[in-house]
């Protein structure tokens, strides 16, 4: 995990990618996380477009679309 960040509703993972991240693995590995540490949703910030769910409570942001977005 990148990010662990605390907003007014609760806990945020974000993971912070240099290149696309399109594996499976990552939305298991993201549950995980959202399991383990109570957070509320989870969040791969990388060089893809726009934003796509992954899973429920997950999704993919490209760093276009990162920009003026942060868990509240």
């Amino acid at each position: 995990m990148g990010l662990l960040l605390e907003g007014r509703d609760g806990l945020h993972a974000v993971e912070v990618k240099t290149s696309r991240a399109v594996s499976p693995h990552l939305g298991r590995t993201l549950r995980a996380i959202l399991a383990d540490t109570g957070a509320r949703t989870a969040a791969v910030i990388d060089q893809g477009a726009g934003v796509e769910p992954l899973a429920a409570g997950i999704e993919q942001r490209g760093f276009d679309a990162a920009r003026q977005w942060l868990p509240g």
